[in-house]
Formats: C-alpha cells, structure tokens, sequence
C-alpha cells in the first residue's frame, strides 16, 4: 500500500524514500565481519574515541548475551523484528559495523552478494537498496565501481562517509586516524557514478588540547566546513539533497 508524505518544513530523508518508493523503507543493520584499520586486529582495542566496542549493533543482532554472527541469520531476524514491530514491508541492507569497504573489491562483492542472496530468499522482492558506512581512508576507484554496479542495476545506493569533523585539530583530538583532505579525496572519488552520498559528522565537538572543560557547551567555528558544503552542493553528498 502507498503512504503519501506528511507535509513538513525539513527536508527529511524517509519522506524522499517514501517518493521514491512508495512506501517506508527500513534500514537492516548487518555485521558481515568487516574490520576497522584503526583497531588493534581490526575489531581489537584503540579506534575512534567516540565508537562502541561492538561498532553499534540493533537489538535484532543480540540473541540473549549473544551477538548473532552469521549473516543470513543476522537477515532472517532484522526482517523478522522490523516487519512484526513495524510492519516493515521494503529494506535496505545496512552495512553498519566497522568500516564496511575494508577488503579488497572481489571479496566486498562476495559479502555483499551474499547478503542479497539472503534478503531475496527471506524476503522476495523487499530490497530497494543498501547503504554502506564506512571511513574515508578505506575506500578506492576500484571498490567505488563496485557499488555503482549495483546502483546500475536498479538497487538505491548509498555510501555513508565518515567525517565527523572538518577540522584536522578535532580529528586528532578524536583520535580518528585520518584528514580532512583524506574525506573530500574520497567524495571527489565517488562523484558521477550514480551512488548517493551522506557524511556522518558530530556536531560541537571542539580540538581541546587537554581534558574538556566542564560544562562547555560552546562548539568551535567549523573553518573546514565552507569546501565542505561546496562539495556537498555540487555532487548532491548528503541526504538533504536526496
């Protein structure tokens, strides 16, 4: 059944889905066994300052004190939880957990094939798309192509860049382990291949050389930011142009 959006003054990104597919659609979040290069073994200690332990997993990825691990199960159970609590008829594969480019091209097209194999089985005719999060520094022409043969074949794609910040002073200070300018050579190596692009980004988050002070609340002047919206401008990166 087709739902219109409600008339609103933001630009929200479910109503634009909801324009261009008829109805809601719902993000499952996947662990398919990425790894982060930030981290110690890849899933080990160090990292972001700001990232869990476990890179953030939905209720559906835990069964009892467990983390559901293997993926087709890891399908079975977002589709099984989204459609009972939310009557969830369309998805999006999410690949959420870790940087999810962090393989060479041929292995990233095994794991996500067999995550749309999987969803195809669970739920025939449901996929509209994925989305794939994953670190500026991880990401190349070679596996930019990749997703935008996906995107070629009708699937709505979406790469979700981190920046979280646009100045280099708060990334170190937020121990993210790469640039600015390392973000927008990534932007720059997915533009005109069809994929849509959103950035992550904390907000107020200021390059303290030492322990924050308490009770600041004042953010620093995003200085990096101005390139930082031309870019977005230009190549429709982010969701507000979706």
């Amino acid at each position: 059944m087709e739902v219109a959006p409600r008339k609103s003054r933001w630009n929200k990104h479910g109503d634009r889905l909801l324009e261009r597919h008829g109805q809601r659609v719902w993000r499952l979040g996947i662990d398919a066994g990425f790894s982060c290069p930030h981290r110690e073994d890849g899933r080990g200690r160090g990292g972001c300052a700001f990232c869990a332990p476990e890179a953030g997993l939905a209720a559906y990825q835990h069964k009892g004190q467990e983390v559901v691990r293997g993926l087709e199960e890891q399908v079975s159970r977002a589709v099984g939880f989204t459609r009972t609590r939310y009557e969830a008829q369309s998805f999006f594969l999410y690949f959420q957990a870790y940087s999810c480019t962090n393989l060479p091209a041929a292995d990233l097209g095994r794991i996500y094939g067999r995550a749309i194999e999987s969803l195809e089985t669970t739920a025939p005719g449901a996929l509209r798309g994925m989305v794939v999060s994953t670190r500026p520094d991880c990401l190349s022409p070679e596996k930019a192509e990749l997703l935008a043969g996906y995107a070629a074949l009708g699937l709505e794609v979406w790469l979700e860049l981190g920046l979280q910040s646009a100045q280099d002073k708060t990334l170190a200070r937020i121990n993210r382990g790469h640039d600015f300018a390392a973000f927008i050579q990534a932007a720059r190596q997915t533009e005109g291949l069809g994929l849509r692009r959103a950035c992550s980004a904390l907000c107020g988050v200021r390059a303290w050389s030492g322990p924050f002070p308490q009770g600041s609340t004042r953010p620093s002047t995003p200085r990096g930011f101005p390139a930082f919206w031309r870019i977005c401008w230009r190549s429709s990166l982010g969701m507000w142009k979706s």
